[in-house]
């Protein structure tokens, strides 16, 4: 789970991201902006479903409930 307005910095891959402020109280996390960016827009909330080498292999956009969850689980498992 991720905050995308989380301050402390993240590493992922031996790189560092960081909380990107852009006003009085307010910004987003990089690696928020990463994680969650789906076809150039920024998605909120998105599930991301990395591999062993931290790559991204899968996002959704939206909430599920349980079942739609296993589902898509067992499609990204093919």
């Amino acid at each position: 789970e991720l905050n995308a307005e989380e301050k402390e910095t993240i590493k992922i891959n031996q790189i560092d991201f960081h909380f990107k402020p852009y006003g009085y109280n307010t910004g987003i996390h990089e690696a928020a902006i990463e994680l969650g960016t789906i076809e150039g827009e920024l998605e909120f909330p998105v599930i991301v479903f990395i591999n062993e080498k931290n790559e991204i292999i899968g996002q959704y956009s939206g909430f599920l409930n349980n079942t739609e969850l296993i589902k898509l689980i067992n499609r990204l498992n093919k």
